[in-house]
């Protein structure tokens, strides 16, 4: 039988540890793979009843964590009233593991945005000084109706004063609907349009 060389057979050695080393580094990365904010949007409540659909996303969250305690603390938000969906803290593979069952429209990674700007006017340019430039062309924006979907406003503000605001725009067909904590008094001629939902 040859003899290996003593120094080939400490490269093999060297290289079999390597290898090891590797491949332990490879699945404990997997195991330990840093959580992050994922968006999962589900189309359409399946339920009329709000704590049945956040019940579905706690299910659904349970079928790739290990137990449904899991599962519920890894929840951040349920989007249970116009749509179905939630937000969540998964890893990579969970999110993929997710964005594959039945009835789940999209996965997405949470991203951060900045405002560039909050005086719109100067960030494109206009000047509304000009007597005959596009903002006095355009009346200034008088009879315009601007919509936001927000998750809630504080109509005491002073942004949301109605001063020198006359009634809303003939073509307005919208509402301001009152409730628990929307009274009336909150609508007003900048308000024109905003609805309470629990």
């Amino acid at each position: 039988m040859a003899k290996i060389p003593k120094l080939q057979v400490r490269l093999l050695l060297l290289l079999f540890f390597t290898h090891f080393v590797l491949q332990l580094q490879r699945s404990s990365g997997l195991k330990n793979e840093p959580p992050q904010l994922y968006i999962v949007y589900l189309g359409e409540r399946k339920h009329q009843d709000v704590d049945l659909v956040t019940a579905s996303h706690h299910d659904l969250l349970a079928s790739v964590f290990s137990s449904k305690q899991e599962a519920v603390e890894s929840i951040i938000y349920s989007y249970k009233h116009g749509f179905s969906g939630f937000s969540a803290l998964l890893t990579k593979s969970q999110s993929i593991k997710i964005a594959a069952l039945p009835g789940v429209v999209s996965v997405t990674k949470n991203r951060v945005y900045h405002t560039h700007t909050t005086r719109s006017w100067d960030f494109v340019g206009l000047d509304y000084n000009q007597p005959n430039g596009l903002l006095a062309k355009a009346k200034n924006g008088d009879d315009t109706i601007v919509g936001v979907i927000d998750t809630g406003i504080w109509p005491e503000s002073p942004s949301f004063a109605d001063g020198g605001y006359g009634p809303p725009p003939p073509k307005w067909k919208g509402i301001c609907q009152a409730g628990v904590s929307f009274g009336p008094n909150n609508c007003n001629g900048k308000v024109i349009g905003a609805r309470w939902v629990a």
